[in-house]
């Protein structure tokens, strides 16, 4: 469970505040976390990913658009681990009851960490 759990932080630390309820059934592949309250500064983790890959989400690079978390939580995440079958099928990971109220934000301002100067978005 521990080794999980490291995995989670590793791989979500970034996004999510906590890790909710945690259920594991590691050997059946099944991991399930209820509740998880998403970090305001998630979508600009998620950007800075993205970006280090070559992708353009989240960001208008035209407009030089950013988002902020206001509040965000997600019900359940579930991660499906095909043990029996790792080198020919995917891990699936599905999010359910995403709830995410965003605002735009200046990016000059969201960099120095000052992302709370920003323009409510209507």
């Amino acid at each position: 469970k521990g080794i999980i759990e490291g995995l989670l932080r590793e791989s979500f630390g970034g996004i999510f505040e906590n890790f909710g309820d945690l259920k594991i059934a590691v050997w059946s592949g099944n991991l399930n976390l209820k509740n998880l309250k998403i970090k305001r500064t998630a979508l600009a983790e998620l950007q800075s990913a993205w970006d280090s890959t070559g992708g353009t989400h989240g960001k208008d690079h035209k407009t030089g658009l950013s988002l902020e978390v206001v509040t965000g939580q997600v019900e359940s995440l579930s991660v499906e681990v095909p043990w029996q079958a790792l080198t020919t099928q995917s891990v699936r990971v599905t999010f359910d009851g995403v709830y995410l109220v965003c605002r735009i934000v200046d990016s000059q301002a969201f960099e120095r960490g000052g992302g709370g100067g920003g323009r409510e978005g209507r």
